[in-house]
């Protein structure tokens, strides 16, 4: 084998490492947006409320729908569904022991395979909403 073939075969070699690397880094890269885009973490929709405030219905939809807003959701096109089929009337799914946590559902009209999840927490003077894709 002359000199010639063997820098050959080790520059092509390094091509194919240099070509695994970079879609490695183009994965990473990819996860990461969506990582940060779609988990940036709870976050304050209102703050400076009472302690005597309690999280109702109609103020969790509200903030809940202002959190998906937020994200980029064209909320026109979403609707708030019930948490359980027994109730239809219930959309604000609340903890039993803490009423000032809970989620509300949102379903997209034109795509009933596609819904959100928004979870609402009132902790101290501020409420905290996070909304997200469902799976």
């Amino acid at each position: 084998m002359g000199w010639e073939s063997r820098m050959s075969t080790v520059a092509s070699k390094i091509v194919k490492i240099l070509s695994y690397l970079l879609k490695i880094i183009i994965i990473f890269i990819v996860v990461l947006y969506i990582y940060i885009y779609w988990y940036q973490g709870p976050r304050i929709c209102m703050s400076g409320v009472g302690t005597d405030l309690f999280l109702n219905e109609e103020l969790a939809i509200s903030l809940s729908r202002q959190a998906l807003k937020d994200k980029g959701i064209d909320i026109s096109k979403v609707v708030p569904i019930p948490y359980w089929n027994d109730h239809p009337e219930k959309l604000f799914a609340n903890d039993g022991y803490d009423p000032n946590s809970g989620y509300i559902l949102w379903q997209r009209i034109d795509d009933k395979t596609t819904s959100y999840s928004v979870s609402v927490e009132k902790r101290g003077d501020k409420i905290y909403c996070n909304a997200g894709k469902s799976l």
